[in-house]
């Protein structure tokens, strides 16, 4: 069976590691290889130097296209000419997009008969990142996905009971899984200038709605010598990611994006806390990295974040808001017995429910059985 899958910046491979969707299909994308699906995922020729569009990784091809590369047309330019070439140049069995934002995309290859799948993310009308005529974009193509796409998946319960609400069509529940990750070598954190279990951890794009400002001022009020490490940015300038990067200091230290992996797991591992501001996404693969790696985890309470951490069970929720977040942080300091209890729980969140198999499983089973 073919599958192609559209809408990512592209493949994880080695000397570029994306994020969130990137991250998730990477693995699902090599795991439906190992089962004998012939995969192709689309990326974006800007993101990857020419030493690195290498043409298979994993047993996943690789197909590299352009795009408008600004923060409101990459996505869309790079998926219309996917889209065109899947056609005429690939005979794909199904059709699998990433972002309600592909809407319109999936409904123009419902008129050639395809099968089509989409994942619709989060609530992307809602981002603070995004103007009227992007978020009006975003609504539109949420409508258009939800009457033109043979199956809708939703990453959380409470992202599928949404959709359900308000557009009243039920999408499929397919979460996400996460390695069980274990520090190999302490040592090489110490390059930001940072020691195991004396720092706090934030992995994160730098947009509004993960709360960034809210957690970092919340640090600052804490009365602790523990030191904060943010990981991520933004791939466009912003008047918003130059606040945030103004409260640099000794304290607070602003690591860019990591593409070193094993750099990454060891700041997940040795972390005092990771914490968690995102607020209107489904499940979020860095809040699923933290429980694999056994962190301990204060994220912001809303339903998305609740329902990975089952009601506070594997990780502590405050208010968003500033006076929340510093209560939170003040008292995990104070009781490293319970921020250690936490840690311990956490990679048994994963075990038992963001589990690969079983999740490799379900979407072997949608693609093999959605309709024509």
């Amino acid at each position: 069976m073919k599958i192609g899958m559209f809408g990512l910046w592209g493949m994880n491979v080695p000397g570029i590691a994306f994020g969130g969707f990137e991250t998730v299909y990477s693995e699902i994308g090599a795991r439906l290889a190992d089962l004998g699906y012939d995969v192709v995922i689309y990326c974006r020729r800007e993101r990857y130097p020419k030493n690195l569009r290498v043409g298979h990784h994993r047993g996943v091809r690789l197909k590299y296209v352009s795009s408008i590369d600004t923060k409101n047309l990459s996505a869309i330019s790079a998926t219309w000419i996917a889209v065109v070439d899947s056609l005429i140049h690939e005979n794909l069995d199904a059709h699998l997009f990433v972002n309600v934002g592909m809407g319109f995309h999936c409904c123009a290859l419902k008129i050639f008969r395809k099968r089509v799948v989409l994942n619709v993310d989060g609530l992307d009308w809602q981002r603070g990142k995004w103007n009227w005529i992007a978020k009006s974009y975003f609504w539109l193509a949420a409508h258009v996905s939800v009457r033109s796409c043979d199956e809708i998946i939703a990453d959380s319960q409470a992202m599928q009971k949404y959709y359900h609400d308000k557009f009243g069509r039920l999408p499929r529940y397919l979460s996400y899984g996460a390695h069980i990750i274990k520090s190999l070598g302490p040592e090489i954190i110490k390059e930001y200038g940072v020691e195991a279990r004396r720092y706090f951890l934030i992995v994160s794009r730098f947009v509004p709605e993960n709360n960034l400002h809210i957690l970092i001022k919340a640090f600052e009020n804490v009365t602790t010598d523990f030191k904060l490490v943010i990981v991520g940015g933004t791939n466009h300038p912003t008047d918003y990611e130059e606040e945030l990067r103004s409260h640099r200091s000794n304290r607070i230290i602003f690591a860019g994006y990591i593409s070193n992996r094993s750099l990454l797991d060891e700041l997940f591992c040795n972390c005092y806390a990771y914490l968690h501001g995102h607020s209107v996404g489904g499940t979020n693969p860095a809040l699923l990295d933290a429980l694999g790696a056994g962190c301990c985890i204060l994220a912001v309470d809303n339903h998305f974040n609740a329902e990975v951490l089952d009601s506070g069970r594997f990780g502590i929720l405050f208010s968003p808001d500033i006076n929340s977040a510093v209560i939170a942080m003040q008292e995990i300091i104070e009781k490293p017995e319970y921020a250690a209890k936490l840690r311990e729980g956490a990679r048994n969140r994963i075990r038992e429910t963001y589990n690969w198999d079983r999740i490799l499983n379900e979407y072997d089973y949608l693609l093999k059985t959605i309709k024509r």
